[in-house]
């Protein structure tokens, strides 16, 4: 479905990452792991072009991406759901979900509607569709990120890193709603320092160190045998692996 190849990307003088070869066919489930700083997030955001890689080339269903692609094409095929929810303030969650529809895809305001409450209740928010953000908690806010990308229905979901801003208790119910699309055969990458989810969901699971993909392989045999020194190091600080 989407590859890398040789993939670099800097600001400047600052290497983010480096020649990163990668692919994902459909209905995979991709889990990146990594200590911070290991150009993750860049990464995923580069396989849209939110990023705009430095050297490499990307390719989506066979075919180049580049800065000439037809982008707001491309992503709306490959949903993202970000770190910190990126909700607008003054919309309703409903609104929050149907304001892509309609804008991009022109669908009607019924129609969008529909679709907007399935994929509300399939999160589990149809109670929320009149609240704003500011009445919502922070695992309500991710899941209705997660309702509004799925409501583009799209071919490839990105997931950069949808619990680091939450409060303990509201991962769990954002991991959940996560793994009950991966197991319903959505295909995602998802960037995530969640241990035990990486181990339940991934089909692989890809570790980025020092700006590379350092190890690629099952979650079972990764933890069980890294093969890497940098690996090993990884995994000696991790609690309760």
């Amino acid at each position: 479905m989407i590859k890398t190849v040789n993939l670099t990307k800097k600001f400047g003088d600052l290497l983010v990452f480096e020649d990163v070869n990668f692919k994902i066919e459909k209905g995979e489930r991709v889990v990146i792991i990594g200590p911070s700083g290991a150009g993750k997030s860049t990464f995923i955001r580069c396989l849209n072009f939110i990023e705009f890689p430095t050297s490499g080339d990307v390719y989506f269903d066979g075919k180049k991406i580049d800065e000439n692609s037809n982008l707001p094409a491309i992503r709306q095929r490959i949903g993202m759901v970000f770190q910190h929810f990126n909700l607008f303030p003054h919309l309703t969650a409903l609104q929050n979900v149907t304001i892509a529809p309609i804008k991009v895809k022109r669908m009607s305001e019924k129609e969008a509607n529909e679709i907007a409450m399935y994929y509300l209740s399939k999160v589990g928010l149809a109670d929320r569709i009149n609240h704003y953000p500011s009445q919502l908690s922070g695992g309500e806010k991710q899941r209705i990120a997660i309702a509004r990308a799925l409501a583009m229905k799209p071919d490839l979901m990105l997931f950069d890193e949808p619990t680091s801003a939450l409060d303990v208790e509201m991962v769990k119910e954002v991991l959940d709603t996560i793994e009950k699309l991966a197991f319903e055969g959505m295909t995602m990458i998802v960037v995530t320092h969640e241990i035990s989810f990486a181990k339940e969901v991934a089909d692989r699971l890809i570790f980025m160190a020092d700006h590379h993909i350092v190890e690629e392989n099952t979650p079972s045999e990764f933890f069980a045998h890294p093969r890497t020194e940098r690996a090993k190091k990884f995994l000696n600080k991790i609690v309760n692996i």
